[in-house]
């Protein structure tokens, strides 16, 4: 992954590149939560291959694209048809494709007023959650303005709730546990995999996730929601 889509770490993918080539093997990374988001220079980004979806930039859904050097080839995995160059037979989703290239192309023309933007709502949010909620910590590098995407904030929240993405769900509040790619019920294995038993098991996470349609409001929205949340914690706990 070019950026982690659950705490929105942004891997050195060139210096990763410069690894699969000493032990000469392909290199794909998924740019899902990178295109859409920041600029691309194609022939600085070192991989054979990366994959994007159309979504992530408010294009429609059900349609992304693959990208591949010119070195190499692909062979096709559905025979039939010779649509795609021979790769995948089929008939093409063309309101989707061109759907999905006019959002790449508005988001190129708005890139940095919307990052500005999404930027000081993520910016808002972490200042608020510091200033409410003791002993709040934030996953990965997920709070780090640098060194993770501009619209993934990662929360760990100081106490036990399996059942807080259903309890903000009834207040309109949508969140997620983890990826969408996995069950929701389970643990994400990214925040498994980074935090100690101790610490997972006594803090709840959440990832959210920042766009051009949200507004300072439903941040203070949501941030009262857990402090509430998490004061009826601490007296339940007393």
């Amino acid at each position: 992954m070019y950026i982690n889509n659950e705490i929105g770490n942004i891997n050195n993918i060139e210096k990763i590149y410069k690894l699969s080539k000493k032990y000469k093997v392909l290199y794909h990374s998924d740019f899902v939560q990178y295109i859409g988001h920041y600029k691309l220079n194609f022939l600085r980004k070192k991989c054979d291959f990366f994959t994007a979806s159309s979504h992530k930039f408010y294009g429609p859904l059900g349609v992304g694209f693959i990208y591949k050097s010119k070195k190499h080839n692909l062979k096709n995995f559905i025979n039939g048809g010779n649509q795609e160059q021979n790769i995948r037979s089929g008939t093409e989703n063309l309101y989707g494709i061109v759907g999905m290239s006019k959002a790449l192309k508005i988001f190129y023309n708005k890139y940095e007023n919307e990052k500005k933007y999404i930027l000081k709502l993520k910016k808002y949010c972490i200042y608020l959650l510091k200033k409410y909620i003791d002993n709040i910590r934030f996953n990965g590098l997920s709070d780090n303005l640098k060194k993770s995407s501009y619209n993934i904030l990662n929360i760990r929240l100081p106490f036990r709730d399996d059942l807080l993405h259903i309890k903000l769900d009834l207040k309109k509040i949508m969140i997620s546990k983890g990826s969408s790619c996995y069950y929701q019920t389970n643990l994400s294995h990214v925040i498994k995999n980074i935090l100690k038993k101790e610490e997972y098991k006594k803090t709840t996470s959440i990832r959210v996730s920042f766009s051009i349609y949200n507004k300072k409001e439903e941040i203070d929205y949501f941030v009262n929601i857990l402090k509430k949340i998490n004061y009826d914690k601490k007296i339940s706990y007393n």
